[in-house]
Formats: C-alpha cells, sequence, structure tokens
C-alpha cells in the first residue's frame, strides 16, 4: 500500500482525525454513522492505488471528539480539503457520510467533481421508533456504556426500529 499520513487538523473548532494515503485525484470517504474512517481499511490498499484517499472521522466518531458547540458536517468536510490544499474531490459517504457527501455538494458544487452516497436517507420523515432508538443510543453513549449502545445499534440497524430478533431469518 502507498505511504499513508495519518494526523489532526483543527478545523472550525474541532480536533479532526484523518488520514491520507496514495496518489491521483482526491477521494473523500466518508463513514457512516455506526463506524469511524477504519470502516475504509479493507479498501484504502485498492483506492490509494489510483487516489489521493482521504478519510476522516466525522464529530463524535473514533478520534474525534464532539464539542457541544453547533457544528456543520458538510462545512467540516469543506475545510479538511482547504486544510489539505485540494480544490475538487471525488466525495463518497455511506449512510450518515452519505448525507453529508451531499449536504457538501450542495453547499460547494464547485468542489467536488463525483457524488456517490451509498445507503442515503431519501429526506423521508424519520419514524418515532427510530427517532426514540438514537435518543437511546445517545443516552447509552453519554452514560459510557458502550456495549449497550452496540447492542442496541445492533437491533436497530439488523432487527429494525419495528421489529424483534423473531421477525428477522438469519437465513
Amino acid at each position: 500500500m502507498p505511504q499513508k499520513e495519518s494526523a489532526f487538523a483543527e478545523i472550525n473548532g474541532a480536533r479532526i482525525a484523518y488520514d491520507v494515503a496514495g496518489t491521483g485525484h482526491p477521494l473523500l470517504l466518508l463513514h457512516a454513522g455506526i463506524g469511524d474512517r477504519r470502516m475504509w481499511d479493507a479498501q484504502i490498499p485498492a483506492f490509494a492505488q489510483h487516489f489521493t484517499t482521504i478519510r476522516y472521522d466525522a464529530r463524535g466518531f473514533g478520534e474525534t471528539r464532539m464539542p457541544a458547540a453547533p457544528f456543520s458536517p458538510s462545512a467540516d468536510a469543506i475545510a479538511l480539503l482547504d486544510h489539505l490544499g485540494i480544490a475538487r474531490a471525488h466525495v463518497v459517504g455511506v449512510s450518515l457520510g452519505s448525507q453529508t457527501a451531499i449536504e457538501t455538494a450542495i453547499a460547494a458544487p464547485d468542489r467536488v467533481s463525483a457524488l456517490v452516497a451509498v445507503a442515503a436517507r431519501t429526506g423521508t420523515p424519520v419514524s418515532p421508533a427510530l427517532r426514540a432508538g438514537w435518543e437511546w443510543v445517545n443516552e447509552l453513549e453519554e452514560a459510557g456504556d458502550t456495549p449497550g449502545a452496540v447492542e442496541y445499534e445492533l437491533k436497530m440497524w439488523v432487527d429494525g426500529p419495528e421489529r424483534g430478533p423473531d421477525a428477522v431469518d438469519p437465513q
């Protein structure tokens, strides 16, 4: 794999952890809400052969802390590109990351050369059960109960917020 640089950048009042690997047109990878930048580990060797591959931990994930002040995920993505001296990038996001990718393309279309949004929310209303699940996960995380938060996330995203395990066929 090409050389990888891991660092932190002061971005909009937050200390953002990021990695850069490879050479070529910049490729910005945005992780899902149930992971951090490490979710891209298996893809980096292939991507870095063709692209300058950038991935970072969004606020509240991995090595990036969640400050109390309001923030814009797309503003963080754009500011990281600025920090790295990158004018335009292909942007790929998964789940929560796809929301940031879309918002980045809307906020700064001149900065996005291609957009891939995987498992993106479509703007449909969030169900009361899903909203309650998110609130419960936040409470567990704030209480330091990471195993409980992981267990509930598995239930929410594998079984579904309105189903029990008996309704999911493991085959």
